[in-house]
């Protein structure tokens, strides 16, 4: 992994803003947050969360390959990485699905982030946090989720939220940028 400063996941995202065109009912980009246990130990959490990440949208299992950021957090109780995905697969041009219909549905998912972090000691559940008790669902929403509209993001917010994980120096990305200069601290960059 490599760091990346502010001003290249500026030119990130940038890039791929360019290829922002027509109109979409989910948006441009998704934003998800694979959440970990109370008591997880961080750098396990971190690094299966990248897996997690880079099995999703790196490996092309799912019919292409998506640039993506992450961005880990300890600052909760349950530490955290934050996925901002660039819905227009890079190699075939493929949109992203993750419908309950799509083989990249959220019970797909929940399994692979179940896999990925018993492989780093967190031992987990491939239950929805309704099923643990630990929220009620809104059936008016129950539509939305099913559709993958409760994790999408707004282009302008997606901006935001890269420029606020350069300052944290925890994110990464799946995608080299040929002749950038790459410094210490700030965001790692994947390499596919």
């Amino acid at each position: 992994m490599t760091p990346l400063d502010a001003d290249q996941v500026i030119d990130l995202i940038e890039t791929w803003a360019e290829d922002f065109n027509g109109k979409t009912n989910y948006g441009y980009t998704r934003h998800m947050i694979v959440s970990f246990p109370e008591g997880t130990y961080p750098d396990a959490a971190h690094e299966a969360g990248l897996e997690f990440a880079d099995r999703l949208f790196g490996s092309g299992d799912f019919g292409d390959i998506w640039d993506y950021l992450t961005v880990f957090h300890n600052d909760t109780d349950n530490p955290h990485v934050h996925i901002v995905v660039n819905n227009r697969g890079v190699e075939h041009g493929q949109w992203l699905a993750m419908g309950m219909s799509s083989d990249m549905n959220i019970d797909v998912q929940r399994a692979i982030q179940v896999e990925v972090a018993e492989g780093y000691g967190i031992e987990l559940t491939a239950t929805t946090r309704l099923e643990r008790g630990l929220r009620q669902e809104v059936e008016t929403d129950t539509w939305k989720v099913q559709a993958g509209m409760s994790v999408v993001e707004s282009t302008p917010e997606v901006e935001v939220t890269a420029r606020d994980m350069a300052g944290d120096g925890l994110c990464c990305t799946n995608r080299v940028q040929v002749g950038v200069p790459l410094s210490p601290g700030g965001l790692i960059l994947r390499p596919r």
